[in-house]
């Protein structure tokens, strides 16, 4: 059942037991990603009043599951006991979130569940989501996939938003605004997520 995830095994530090399972299985690209991602969620942490220690173990784990193909995403999530969704079904690369987050549960025995919320609504987010979970979905935008097409373009306006809600907004209104331009389809819970933080942030 955790086949991908038998390398990630428990110690006393789970921070440390997420990066040691990037090492073993051959992943420093995804370590180096999030360990850029847990840079900027620590600093958001820190500005917000929020856990330090939670955000970065959130950030550095949230790609856990980039172990899984895509293709196999649906049969693993299930297999760890996660109910999918037709979008689920219809977007399997976003599964690594909440396979993610059942990792951590399964071999770890993290019970945390704003933590374990924010790995899993790390690409999408969703309506009420909670601050930490704002911290995360805006961390690994800021810490975007070099690679990524639109090379960070929303980064300006992100940056300068003021607020979590603000920041998360600027994203959410640019992923709307060019899903035509690069191909994307959106996940239900990203529009219900701009839709709740249109009623949050003020013009």
């Amino acid at each position: 059942m955790y086949a991908y995830f038998t390398e990630l095994t428990s110690s006393s530090d789970p921070a440390t037991d997420v990066e040691r399972f990037y090492r073993m299985v051959g992943r420093l690209d995804t370590l180096t990603h999030v360990t850029l991602v847990a840079v900027e969620a620590r600093a958001l942490a820190e500005q917000f009043g929020l856990d330090v220690t939670t955000a970065n173990l959130a950030a550095l784990a949230h790609d856990l599951a980039a172990v899984v193909p895509v293709d196999e995403r649906p049969t693993v999530a299930e297999s760890m006991g996660i109910e999918l969704s037709a979008a689920d079904r219809a977007l399997p690369a976003l599964l690594h979130g909440p396979i993610a987050a059942a990792a951590l549960v399964a071999r770890l025995g993290i019970q945390d569940k704003d933590l374990l919320n924010a790995i899993c609504y790390h690409t999408t987010l969703r309506a009420g989501a909670s601050h930490l979970e704002k911290v995360i979905f805006v961390a690994d935008k800021i810490a975007y996939d070099p690679t990524s097409p639109h090379q960070g373009s929303y980064l300006p306006s992100l940056r300068s938003a003021g607020s979590l809600d603000g920041a998360a907004l600027v994203y959410l209104d640019f992923l709307l605004d060019n899903t035509w331009r690069y191909g994307w389809y959106l996940h239900p819970n990203a529009v219900a997520a701009y839709r709740d933080l249109l009623g949050r942030v003020k013009p």
